[in-house]
């Protein structure tokens, strides 16, 4: 939900609708609060499930458009036929893209059509 952001005038009379609102300084903690709120939206947990494409079995790694920005943290989890897999997972600064690649040395060494990513990122 989206909440309506005050104007300074707003709170200032918020700051003067009554003896209790003029003492806590209300319109002042109203909008302080909205604030805060705004930056726990923008830090909010996305996650979501891609599955691999014959296209996608051609390339060395999949981009996943996580839709949020600034990311910090991600969790990932590939499945090939139902099976979990190792893979590299990179993220660029700031970005709101995951790139998934198969290790080298591990269990998921190539792309395959149905193989399945899950992630989370917040």
């Amino acid at each position: 939900m989206v909440a309506y952001e005050l104007t300074d005038a707003e709170v200032l009379q918020i700051n003067k609708m009554n003896v209790a609102s003029q003492r806590a300084d209300l319109g002042d903690v109203v909008q302080d609060n909205q604030e805060a709120i705004t930056a726990l939206q923008a830090g909010a947990v996305v996650s979501g499930s891609y599955t691999a494409t014959l296209a996608d079995a051609d390339g060395s790694s999949i981009e996943i458009l996580t839709g949020t920005t600034g990311i910090a943290g991600y969790i990932v989890q590939v499945y090939q036929t139902g099976s979990t897999m190792t893979c590299h997972v990179a993220n660029s600064a700031g970005g709101s893209n995951l790139t998934i690649t198969p290790t080298t040395t591990g269990s998921w060494s190539a792309i395959d059509a149905g193989d399945t990513v899950s992630w989370i990122v917040f």
